[in-house]
């Protein structure tokens, strides 16, 4: 039995088949924290398998060997699938960062190492079979530990902690007074502390501006998911996420399903309230204002190819910009232009005059990327902010500090209307290196205005998903209990 599991371990295609299964675990474990669909790996490796084997065949014909082609196949592969990965882990070592993000250096430098695989491969008179089994080997006790690691997490994850049950929010029949409502978030807009803390950069003036323009702007406030979809849907729900939708579905594609029914806008429309809708959800019926294309539902597929060496050059060069002009970019490309119509339309709204009282939910992407302004509004050419990487720090701060102009000027405007306001990010940047990541990817801005006849507190520490709690019982007579506030490290 030992010779035959011997022999079977030196098949060249053996490891043809292990390569793109072990790519796509290691894929479908880095995108775990997305949901995605627990066959979504398979058709991965259904898609990678025949390239495999394809890129295998041409090889052992350039090196004239099936054992040494298949070799040289698997391991261009894997260098190829993961380079996302793998560039980014050897960017957190001192001194590397700086070569390993210029395309001018890496892409000379991948080619020469190709090559010299191809060269090495046919010259070299070793022994091919035991190389083959050692790889093989190897392979397995990879995607081993994949598997493993797959299995722990999902059986590790717990349900979130919950104060009431899910379904026990009893909102008012009906009320007496109906103030507009806006909901107003600045994505990916960071904390002041965290502004402070990691940028170096002292945001009090804008919350100095704010707090003079009748807001409370909480301290420390933090975000309850770190990403878009989640973070929406758990504030028009006042639920978290998990007790809305089925977690365990592809993608979030079910997260933006799960704001078609809203909870709190739909509760202002049965309240005589039109609904505005400046984001890019379709929300309680209403249609999307702007289109981001399948942003907020990428797919395995996707993932795997952005992380890919071809999928990294047509993301993080100027390719980008000329892309974006025609493939499903697009969407990006024109979103500085987006983020300023939904900027107007709000200042039009805030100084029409009209009878119905409204709920307004706008969504402006910034200072999320791309960073396509200066700190002054100026708005660079399509060729350069489409070709900037969303780590780029000082470029984010540039566009916050634009961002932050758009947010007082709001605030200034509504600081005298008899309108309850909520302007806050979604989450945080997301995107710094090292120990710091996952607490700055939730510190938001967080600031709330009640009607001027109003006058109540918010708790120190209350997180998004009970904003539309404490307003409904404050403002409207609602008597819904309060959440625990959670963060979530999906």
């Amino acid at each position: 039995m030992q010779n035959e599991n011997t022999h079977i371990l030196k098949r060249w295609w053996l490891i043809s088949f292990l390569s793109p299964l072990f790519c796509s675990l290691y894929a479908f474990r880095s995108m775990q924290d997305w949901d995605p669909a627990p066959l979504s790996w398979l058709k991965v490796v259904l898609v990678l398998t025949p390239v495999s084997f394809a890129l295998a065949a041409l090889l052992t014909a350039f090196i004239g060997n099936r054992e040494k082609g298949a070799l040289a196949a698997s391991l261009l592969l894997i260098l190829t699938l993961l380079f996302g990965p793998l560039r980014d882990g050897l960017a957190l070592i001192p001194g590397f960062s700086f070569l390993l993000f210029r395309y001018i250096f890496l892409l000379p430098c991948c080619l020469l190492f190709f090559l010299t695989v191809l060269f090495l491969m046919r010259k070299w008179q070793g022994n091919a079979l035991k190389s083959i089994r050692f790889c093989s080997i190897y392979l397995l006790v990879l995607i081993a530990f994949q598997l493993g690691a797959i299995l722990w997490k999902a059986s590790s994850k717990k349900p979130i902690e919950q104060s009431i049950k899910p379904n026990a929010i009893a909102l008012p029949q009906s009320i007496t007074a109906h103030p507009d409502v806006f909901f107003i978030v600045f994505d990916s807009r960071t904390s002041s502390k965290a502004l402070e803390s990691f940028w170096q950069y002292n945001d009090s003036s804008l919350l100095r501006s704010m707090e003079q323009s009748n807001f409370h702007v909480l301290k420390g406030a933090t975000s309850n998911y770190k990403h878009t979809t989640l973070s929406i849907l758990s504030i028009l729900n006042m639920q978290y996420a998990e007790h809305v939708i089925p977690m365990e579905q592809d993608d979030a594609t079910d997260e933006v399903r799960g704001l078609r029914q809203a909870v709190v806008p739909n509760w202002f429309k049965s309240m005589g309230y039109r609904f505005i809708n400046l984001s890019p959800f379709t929300v309680s019926d209403e249609p999307a204002f702007y289109n981001l294309g399948n942003a907020f539902s990428m797919s395995m597929a996707a993932y795997c190819f952005y992380q890919s060496l071809p999928g990294r050059i047509m993301s993080e060069t100027l390719l980008n910009s000329w892309i974006s002009q025609f493939g499903p970019f697009h969407y990006w490309a024109k979103l500085p232009e987006q983020n300023l119509r939904i900027v107007a339309k709000l200042n039009q709204l805030i100084q029409d005059t009209h009878s119905q009282p409204r709920f307004v939910y706008a969504h402006v992407f910034m200072p999320h990327a791309p960073y396509a302004f200066r700190h002054d509004g100026k708005k660079l050419a399509m060729s350069e902010y489409m070709s900037f990487r969303k780590d780029d720090k000082a470029l984010y701060l540039e566009q916050l500090r634009y961002a932050n102009l758009l947010i007082a000027q709001i605030a200034q405007q509504l600081s005298n209307k008899d309108a309850v306001v909520i302007i806050q990010g979604d989450h945080g940047f997301r995107h710094l290196r090292g120990a710091n990541q996952q607490e700055e990817s939730f510190m938001i801005l967080n600031a709330v205005k009640p009607t001027l006849a109003k006058a109540y507190s918010f708790p120190s520490q209350m997180t998004p998903v009970n904003a539309f709690r404490v307003i409904l019982n404050n403002e409207f007579g609602a008597s819904i209990p309060l959440l625990k506030d959670s963060i979530i490290p999906e």
